[in-house]
């Protein structure tokens, strides 16, 4: 062959080679795009916003769902910016029912790291949990890690058993209510409250004038109801007399050692131990761990960055009004004060 000849024989060996080349690389690149894509809609659960996370790998006909109960007990979700960590009271309730309806899952493992919060919030997610759980029959532990007070507490105090740490803060087993009243300073600037009611207590409380002997007794029975609640729960749920209930329920905090010597926890060990044991007790060694995320992990971590960026423009002023926002949701407002299960009050 002349030398036109070889360099065409040469230019289609590499166009061929090319040729393969490219569809081994494409079918590649389709493989890995599959697989990612895989990785984040394989978990998502149908009709949720929820995904789960697999912590643990193990057998997959019987786990251990865990849940988290962080930050102040509440009503929605806190704003990434000014709480990343706090805690979202429809998605904890969208877990629980995902839990529900899953018949592998074989225990439910409760971290728990808040003050508290809302009587009704804390009271809803205590209720829904347990009542899931006895009607599957499944185990309930608790792993209390730095805070777990009033509200937090209440959430724990079901569980079959409640781990702590000796540095853990828990207890303050009571109920408050706080308003603000400074009718002393409007009298010194000169300002008066023109207010037409409908009955003699439609303005109880009011933050505008000193409070009545009747209306202090009135809430004072309201938030006794409350305590009432919150004592029937811990002695239900401690197998404890009332009254060794009320003797320690005093709004005392207590470290996780001495709260077990009072009976109100079990165990002291970090959480990774009180998993073991949990899988221990009801053998699931074996058992596949998962927690739920509520959006797949590549989003969750293009929102990070995004509430990073936003965080960082967002004007100081600006921050502080979402946090007094935050601070209004969740303890309600100086004219209409919530009831809570809050260690520190606000």
């Amino acid at each position: 062959m002349n030398k036109k000849r070889w360099i065409a024989v040469a230019i289609a060996l590499v166009l061929f080679v090319a040729s393969l080349g490219s569809q081994f690389l494409s079918s590649r690149l389709a493989d890995q795009t599959e697989d990612s894509l895989s990785q984040l809609t394989g978990n998502l659960i149908p009709g949720t916003s929820l995904q789960e996370n697999v912590l643990e790998s193990g057998d997959a006909g019987n786990r251990i769902a865990v849940l988290h109960i962080e930050g102040t007990i509440q009503s929605g979700a806190g704003s990434m910016l000014t709480d990343g960590s706090s805690y979202d009271h429809d998605l904890f309730l969208e877990q629980l029912k995902a839990i529900e309806e899953d018949d592998t899952v074989k225990g439910i493992f409760l971290i728990v790291d808040s003050p508290g919060g809302g009587v009704y919030e804390s009271a809803e997610a205590h209720d829904k949990l347990y009542r899931i759980a006895a009607e599957k029959e499944i185990p309930v532990y608790a792993s209390m890690q730095g805070t777990a007070a009033s509200g937090g507490y209440y959430i724990s105090a079901g569980a079959d058993k409640i781990y702590a740490t000796a540095e853990t803060t828990t207890g303050s087993i009571g109920v408050i209510m706080q308003a603000i009243e400074y009718s002393g300073l409007l009298e010194k600037l000169g300002i008066e409250y023109n207010t037409i009611k409908s009955g003699s207590l439609k303005d109880i409380g009011s933050p505008d004038r000193d409070m009545t002997e009747e209306e202090r007794a009135l809430l004072q029975a309201y938030v006794d109801e409350a305590y009432q609640r919150f004592v029937t729960v811990v002695s239900a749920g401690r197998d404890m007399p009332e009254e060794e209930v009320r003797a320690v329920a005093n709004g005392m905090i207590y470290s996780g050692t001495q709260a077990q010597s009072l009976g109100l926890v079990d165990e002291i060990a970090y959480t990774d131990d009180a998993l073991i044991a949990m899988k221990a007790a009801y053998e699931l060694e074996d058992a596949e761990v998962f927690d739920y995320t509520s959006t797949p992990g590549l989003f969750s971590d293009f929102s990070w960055l995004f509430a990073q960026a936003a965080a960082k423009l967002t004007s100081q002023e600006n921050q502080t009004l979402s946090e007094l926002q935050l601070l209004r949701d969740t303890f309600g407002t100086t004219a209409a004060p919530r009831l809570l299960y809050l260690y520190g009050g606000e």
